[in-house]
């Protein structure tokens, strides 16, 4: 009768030990999967955010593009109109020559150094647009690369090993009570 309670409760410790590594790998299944979903998700939302992001640098700079060729117009605006009143005034001064050509001159230079600078102005915020769209990028990935890791580590070898010791511990118990031969 004693063989036959041992026999049970190694029976019972290797059905729990079953029972308990089929709980740990469903709950694992199940959190790998709620961690698959949270990750999904975080890309989903990371990728959003910097499509987002990038809209709003293009359109910043869709906006940047056309005050900078307003502000150039009106360079050109206002340099024809100071060349033309200096054509004005010198005809109406019967003046000519090389002063009224130097005067001229100065008038247009002006109007090349003022377009030459918006232009320098608008490639160098192109560039830093690139620049923070890179960054951008470098933040999405960050973000993503941070998100929660998508492998769970079971303890199901614990599970089998404790099971094991406890039918150890079971049978030695058991070959105590025994008288030896």
């Amino acid at each position: 009768m004693c063989e036959a309670t041992l026999i049970a409760g190694l029976i019972i410790t290797a059905a729990s030990t079953a029972v308990t590594v089929t709980a740990e790998q469903q709950q694992a299944k199940s959190q790998a999967n709620y961690q698959k979903q949270v990750s999904q998700q975080g890309q989903a939302a990371a990728k959003q955010n910097f499509d987002l992001q990038v809209q709003t640098e293009q359109q910043r700079q869709q906006q940047e593009n056309e005050a900078a060729a307003q502000t150039a117009m009106e360079v050109q605006s206002r340099d024809a109109q100071a060349l033309g009143r200096a054509k004005v005034a010198g005809a109406e001064a019967n003046v000519s020559g090389n002063s009224i050509d130097a005067l001229l001159s100065e008038f247009e230079n002006h109007e090349s150094i003022d377009q030459e600078t918006i232009r320098q102005n608008r490639e160098m915020g192109l560039q830093q647009s690139g620049l923070n769209v890179q960054a951008l990028r470098a933040q999405g990935n960050s973000r993503i690369a941070g998100l929660p890791n998508q492998r769970i580590n079971t303890n199901e070898l614990g599970t089998v090993v404790g099971g094991i010791g406890q039918g150890v511990s079971q049978y030695t118990q058991y070959a105590r009570t025994q008288p030896q031969s």
